[in-house]
């Protein structure tokens, strides 16, 4: 051991000088596309000042006046734009507007259509995008394939760095430009990622855009495959362990600094066992001794979704079902400095029999090292009457939001229940500086379309429910099919989960996320989610220990 952690040491300080710190360094779209697929970023604070922000559809009667919520709920989440103005163009509708270094990251829209988009950067009056909108987050563009743009569930999705130096606007237009009796009846959203004053950024144009073709395809082919590549630091740990019903156990300990760079468990099990196995054991990690974990979570829904092990392949973490049961993978970077500790306690009545495997790799801690942290929530039986707000998080300190896995059970599965909006509070905020148009379209889908599966780097859907809930509720007889969903009592469930990487989430003091729970009937709601965020030492949140023991395994 003591050979080992000199080793270890030794490492540290090669990986501490050779690593450099790109906080400093110019803003460039190659360096924001290495981002995209760098996870251990994630693990280093940005910046003081930078900011998460985005422009939406939402319905501007929800407001906050003299710290009272107004309208709060309101819903005509579309057609509502900054303004409109004449230009050379014809008449255009101004989505999003920023002063400053920055990139937009993301934009969504669950009905772009034929309407013109078009970015300019730096007061520019020629734009450095204009395309039409269903083509431009629909994937039909050149270099904008599957990776970075597609409609996903009939949500219409473009993931993709495009830096500026000075300002940007985000405008869309009618199909010939004419003003029209009213502003175009769309949902969008506009994510722009917001950098220090000073930042130097390299601008988006198009031919730095072919120029960038290599890193562009690089980049995609990993996003497509994001499989673990071990590092010629890196050490490995394999171990077996077994933990009858009501027993826990330590899974692995490990002295640092360091890093686990890759948690991979296969478990085995029934479909039934393996239910309850993964919902109802507790995976904890604590970081340098810590009383309390960091990471307190069901261990399947730490993986990505729940209730079971529906197969998943993201950026940061897969499930994949076995013959056996089901291999879980981890690849979310978690540094620390003197020690991690992982333990699992198994408070199902089934046994748990696991083989886990461990990359760590030594790492220097930085003066810009955060803690990876993870919680669950859940509450049943809410009302969905009045309408309310679920609180997903509440951190204090700084750190970074970087992820959101959310599992519903509608016990009316003919009538849709995420008309909700996310609203996410950061540092000084008096209004959300993120404040959505729909729970479906902050996972990248829209319609209702939950029972389209499909999985993602950073987002999906990846337990669909069974029922086309969308066209029961356009019918003219919606009381009808409430009826029969009342007489018929099934449950629909469906799992989803959303990864900020590109879009990350940097907070200086303290970030809140709330999600609205809007059901198109009043009925009882279960709801339950987990929620990653990084954060420096020191920091505190809202999280505590559920009691895994009672909790229901949902029956997809």
């Amino acid at each position: 051991m003591i050979f080992k952690r000199a080793r270890y040491l030794m490492a540290a300080v090669l990986i501490l000088f050779s690593a450099g710190s790109a906080l400093g360094d110019e803003i460039t779209m190659e360096g924001l596309l290495d981002e995209m697929v760098d996870l251990e970023r994630l693990a280093r604070a940005f910046p003081d000042g930078s900011r998460m922000v985005q422009f939406s559809s939402y319905d501007r009667g929800s407001k906050i006046k003299d710290g009272e919520t107004i309208y709060w709920h309101a819903n005509v989440d579309l057609g509502q734009y900054l303004r409109g103005e004449k230009t050379a163009r014809g008449y255009e509708y101004v989505m999003a507007e920023a002063e400053g270094p920055g990139a937009l990251v993301r934009l969504w829209s669950a009905n772009p259509g034929g309407r013109t988009w078009r970015v300019y950067i730096d007061g520019s009056e020629e734009p450095v995008i204009e395309a039409k909108g269903k083509e431009l987050l629909g994937g039909k563009i050149d270099p904008w394939g599957p990776a970075y743009s597609g409609r996903r569930a009939m949500g219409g999705n473009f993931i993709f760095p495009v830096p500026f130096s000075k300002s940007i606007k985000v405008t869309v237009s009618h199909r010939h430009g004419q003003k029209g009796s009213r502003a175009p009846l769309m949902y969008y959203h506009v994510d722009l990622r917001l950098y220090p004053e000073g930042t130097r950024v390299v601008p988006f144009t198009m031919a730095g855009l072919e120029a960038a073709r290599p890193k562009i395809e690089e980049t995609a082919s990993r996003l497509d495959d994001p499989s673990f590549t071990e590092g010629p630091e890196d050490l490995e740990e394999r171990v077996d362990l077994s933990l009858a019903p009501g027993v826990s156990g330590e899974l692995i300990s490990l002295e640092g600094p360091g890093a686990i760079r890759l948690l991979e468990i296969e478990i085995s099990g029934g479909d039934r066992d393996l239910a309850k196995a993964l919902g109802q054991t507790a995976l904890h990690i604590r970081w340098d001794g810590e009383d309390q974990p960091s990471v307190r979570v069901p261990l399947g829904d730490f993986f990505g979704s729940s209730p079971g092990a529906p197969e998943m392949r993201s950026l940061p973490a897969d499930i994949t079902p076995t013959p056996d049961g089901a291999r879980l993978t981890s690849r979310w970077v978690m540094p620390f400095q003197s020690s991690a500790r992982i333990t699992l306690d198994n408070r199902s009545d089934v046994s748990l029999n696991l083989t886990a495997r461990v990359v760590h790799s030594p790492r220097a801690w930085r003066g810009d090292s955060m803690y990876f942290h993870a919680d669950w929530r859940e509450v049943n039986a809410l009302k969905t009457r009045p309408i309310s707000d679920m609180r997903m998080l509440e951190a204090k300190g700084k750190g970074s939001f970087v992820g959101l896995q959310m599992n519903v059970r509608n016990p009316m599965e003919l009538f849709w229940w995420g008309e909700g909006d996310e609203k996410i509070w950061v540092d000084g905020d008096e209004f959300p500086s993120i404040f959505g148009t729909g729970t479906e379209d902050y996972f990248g889908y829209a319609w209702c379309v939950q029972y389209m599966k499909f999985t993602h780097a950073y987002h999906g859907v990846s337990l669909p429910t069974k029922e086309p809930l969308a066209i029961y509720q356009a019918l003219p007889i919606p009381f009808f099919y409430e009826a029969v969903s009342r007489a018929t009592a099934k449950k629909a469930v469906v799992s989803q989960y959303r990864w900020h990487v590109l879009d990350v989430i940097p907070f200086d003091e303290r970030v809140v996320f709330d999600m609205e729970i809007s059901h198109h009937r009043p009925t009882l709601l279960d709801v339950n989610a987990t929620v990653y965020w990084y954060a420096a030492p020191g920091s505190s949140d809202d999280g505590e220990d559920e009691d895994l023991g009672s909790r229901e395994v949902w029956t997809p």
